[in-house]
This record gives structure tokens, sequence and C-alpha cells, in this order.
């Protein structure tokens, strides 16, 4: 499908665009001004996706087929202001492969960003403009390049609190909570002692967290 966001009058998207494939576009809602802001990648084309907004920037996943300074073979974490040149990338990893980042959301004036790092798989990554440092190694399971970790997902704010979906090697998939600190993001519950309750469809309704989850029986 197709995902828009709008930041500062304007609305963002991906798109095919023939030659240069699958960019990040932008439209004022007129033929006129509908382009495309930047070709991250030679054809076909950085498949922009996963758009959150924050204090006017977007911020996005692409995938770059060349490397370079501050830029990452692979998935990673971009921000644009619109222009050419304030479309960049965020790499989370240092002279390494791309992020790969699964998912990601806003909160009380930070990104989280659900991203893969050297040894630790997919955690929790928060970026409050700039680069994005790891918040908390939820499933802590070094040896690997690159192996599973918690993959946390499903992001939802609700008040002062961060909750999503994790897993860890004690408890299996559950519901976590997050106030934005490496101590405050723990486990709300574990609802299936015997296996994964793997909250889904977070939802914060008039400010009460609904789920869906599997209590094992």
């Amino acid at each position: 499908y197709i995902q828009f966001v709008e930041a500062n009058g304007l609305v963002f998207f991906s798109a095919y665009e023939g030659i240069n494939g699958q960019e990040l576009q932008k439209t004022d809602g007129t033929p006129g001004g509908t382009a495309a802001v930047k070709n991250i990648t030679a054809s076909p084309g950085s498949d922009a996706r996963n758009f959150v907004t924050m204090g006017g920037l977007v911020y996005f996943s692409a995938f770059n087929s060349d490397s370079g300074p501050g830029i990452n073979l692979g998935r990673d974490l971009y921000q644009t202001d619109g222009t050419f040149g304030g479309t960049i990338s965020l790499p989370i990893n240092s002279s390494q492969g791309g992020s790969n980042p699964l998912d990601m959301a806003t909160h009380d004036s930070a990104l989280f960003i659900s991203g893969q790092s050297r040894n630790a798989g997919h955690e929790l990554w928060k970026s409050t403009g700039g680069r994005a440092t790891r918040l908390k190694d939820i499933y802590p399971n070094p040896g690997n390049f690159y192996n599973d970790g918690s993959n946390p997902d499903n992001f939802k704010s609700a008040g002062q609190l961060l909750f999503f979906s994790a897993t860890n090697d004690t408890n299996g998939r559950e519901l976590w909570k997050s106030d934005g600190t490496e101590t405050g993001t723990v486990l709300v519950k574990d609802i299936n002692p015997s296996g994964n309750s793997d909250p889904q469809n977070i939802e914060n309704i008039g400010g009460v967290v609904y789920f869906a989850a599997n209590n094992g029986t």
C-alpha cells in the first residue's frame, strides 16, 4: 500500500517513476508541485517506507545499493526536510551494513526504531534528532554477526509511555513499555507463561491500551 505523511504543508510518499524506480516523492497538492525529492539509489529505487514525522522532518527507511561516507550499503534510516540536500542518511551501524529498520514511531519528542546492529539483532533504538543510539538490548544474544534480537514492533504511544511487542529469552514475546530510558524499558506482564502471547494491534483508546494476545488457554 502507499503510505502518506504530512510535514510543513507537503505530503510525502513513495512512488515508481520510471527510470529511477521507487523513490521518495513530495506534493503540495498540485501537478506542478509533485516531484521526486531525491534519487537515493540506482534503479529499481530505494523503496522508501516506514514514514513518521517529528519536529517538521520526515523520517523513513530506504535502501541504498551504494556505500560511501556516512552511507551504508542496504536499508537504513533517513530523514528529509523536503529538499535534495536535506535528505540524508542516519546510519545506526558504523562502517557496516544497513540497520534494516522494521518499525518506527514517535513518542514524547523522540523517534523510536526497531533497528539491527552487529551482534545485537533488531533492538530498540532512540533518536531525539540526528543519529540514533540503542536504548536497550532486550534480548542479549551475542555470537552471530546479526542475530534475531528482541524484534520490537507494534509501537503505540499512550500518555508518558510507549508500548510495544518484544521477545526476550525468559518470557518469550510479550507486551513491553518504555518511558524513554533504559531502566524504564520493562516487561508489562508475562501474559502467556507457557509461550508467546505475541501482542498485536496495539491501540490507545481514551488513554487505555487495548491489544490482541494469546494467553495460552
